[in-house]
């Protein structure tokens, strides 16, 4: 499944292929829905920013 595939860096590190970006949902109960999603099926990356 593509959430829980990763890209290797030249330096080792590896990072998510697929995170979930909440900035231009314009609802807070839809940003809420979408983290306990994002919770429930265990991405390890979920980037917010507060305007």
């Amino acid at each position: 499944m593509i959430l829980r595939e990763t890209y290797t860096l030249s330096n080792g590190v590896r990072i998510p292929k697929v995170g979930l970006g909440t900035w231009l949902i314009p609802d807070d109960k839809v940003t809420e829905a979408a983290g306990k999603m994002a919770k429930d099926e265990d991405m390890e990356f979920l980037k917010t920013v507060a305007g």
